[in-house]
């Protein structure tokens, strides 16, 4: 009989074959081993590893494309509210500043 590994049971009197796990490199039972999957672009792939069921890592969704959704659809004669707004007005060649704007310049001098 072959060398046993720790996940390896024979039975003598029916013996099963026994394989390499890909990620471990320990022997195991043929039937132990299954294929490793993982996330990528919009589904589940398989790696190509045949893995002891004791290693098999859960797929990670986060290698998965990010859903994106749809810009909306913009109308066809956007009609936006009309606001009145403190906008500086020139009158005879001076910018006339509103209250709220007490940084700007008024009669040509720092406020």
């Amino acid at each position: 009989m072959l060398p046993k590994g720790k996940f390896v049971r024979i039975d003598p009197s029916n013996p099963d074959a026994v394989a390499r796990c890909d990620r471990s490199g320990q022997l195991c039972n043929y039937n132990d081993l299954v294929k490793q999957y993982e996330y990528r672009g919009s589904g589940l792939v398989w790696t190509g590893l045949y893995v002891n069921k004791y290693f098999l890592d859960k797929p990670n969704p986060q290698g998965m494309n990010p859903l994106i959704k749809r810009d909306p659809v913009s109308l066809e004669h956007p009609r936006p509210w009309q606001t009145l707004q403190d906008t500086p007005i020139e009158i005879e060649g001076k910018l006339n500043v509103t209250e709220n704007e007490p940084w700007a310049w008024r009669d040509g001098k720092d406020a």
